[in-house]
């Protein structure tokens, strides 16, 4: 006996060309790896940007003033580091030590630690991104603020540039990879079943 006009018995959807979707997902996943790879700071960047220099103070401290405090240090790059990101920054890197998302940037006496790298000053903070990212940075209240604190009151050294082109190295530290395992759900049954009562 056949069915329509299959006479082996297959319906028109038994036909149909087999369809790998682990070869179609391949693409995907490729970008997203590629996405997190960038993320992690596991790649070199390079494009157009912005490199702003912070150094310390020429001026002469004044009687009663704190030598630290015409000093450049860890809270101007952190500064600096977090209008970037806010102003549209794709990736940034500290005298080429790339930014992450587990860099920590502290003073270390009379250097600045960022990463496991012990900087010293003049401080140039590379940032990747669009054009007009100094026009978007330059814009902020708090950058204005930053230039007028540090570079009015304290004679804190902030300059700029826009090259046609900046590189941005990959991250060079290690990265801990953490393995995660998906908790099986508990069954319908075992989920619904009711408690036992005592008598």
């Amino acid at each position: 006996m056949s069915i329509g006009n299959f006479p082996d018995g297959n319906s028109p959807e038994d036909e149909r060309p087999f369809r790998d979707e682990s070869q179609e997902a391949r693409p995907s996943v490729g970008r997203a790896l590629q996405q997190a790879r960038i993320a992690a700071g596991l790649i070199r960047m390079h494009g157009t940007g912005i490199v702003v220099r912070i150094e310390d103070s020429t001026t002469p401290v004044p009687p009663g003033g704190n030598d630290a405090d015409y000093l450049a240090n860890a809270a101007d790059l952190r500064t600096v580091v977090g209008l970037l990101w806010r102003s549209g920054a794709e990736a940034i890197a500290i005298n080429d030590e790339r930014i992450t998302t587990s860099t920590s940037i502290i003073d270390i006496g009379g250097s600045v630690l960022v990463n496991q790298a012990y900087l010293t000053g003049p401080y140039d903070v590379t940032a990747l991104g669009a054009k007009d990212l100094f026009a978007k940075l330059s814009a902020t209240t708090g950058w204005q603020e930053f230039v007028r604190t540090r570079r009015g009151s304290f004679g804190i050294g902030i300059s700029w540039a826009e090259p046609n082109e900046v590189d941005i190295p990959a991250f060079a530290g290690s990265v801990t990879l953490r393995e995660s395992r998906a908790v099986a759900s508990p069954t319908p049954s075992a989920a619904s079943a009711p408690a036992a009562s005592a008598p």
